[in-house]
């Protein structure tokens, strides 16, 4: 029984790609947040595609993508990525591989959680 935990970790890191390969990110859950509160927004097929090597994020949707460079800093299991003059960042936590996006717009903000693989 002692030994679940660190075995489950073990597989669960195993499985994680390697953060210096290509990610692909899949909205599951979005909100948009505004003065009066929250609400939730449909995905609408948002992606993204983060390369840590090359220090890039493609934000992607039905429309087609855009690039961002990003700086990346690391903080225990976290991974934080910050792009567009600090209006946007995004958090990958290791080794879930799970995600979340803040995109700012004027003083509204857009939560996005998903997944990356």
């Amino acid at each position: 029984m002692g030994r679940f935990p660190i075995i489950a970790a073990c597989v669960a890191f195993a499985a994680a790609p390697a953060l210096g390969s290509t990610l692909n990110c899949q909205v599951t859950k979005k909100a948009a947040c505004g003065p009066d509160g929250c609400v939730s927004a449909p995905p609408a097929g948002a992606y993204n595609r983060i390369d840590l090597a090359r220090g890039v994020v493609e934000r992607c949707d039905t429309k087609g993508c855009d690039a961002h460079q990003v700086s990346a800093a690391r903080s225990g299991i976290y991974v934080n990525l910050s792009f567009g003059r600090g209006a946007a960042f995004i958090r990958l936590e290791e080794p879930t591989m799970a995600y979340m996006e803040v995109i700012t717009l004027g003083l509204s903000t857009i939560v996005s959680h998903g997944s990356c693989r």
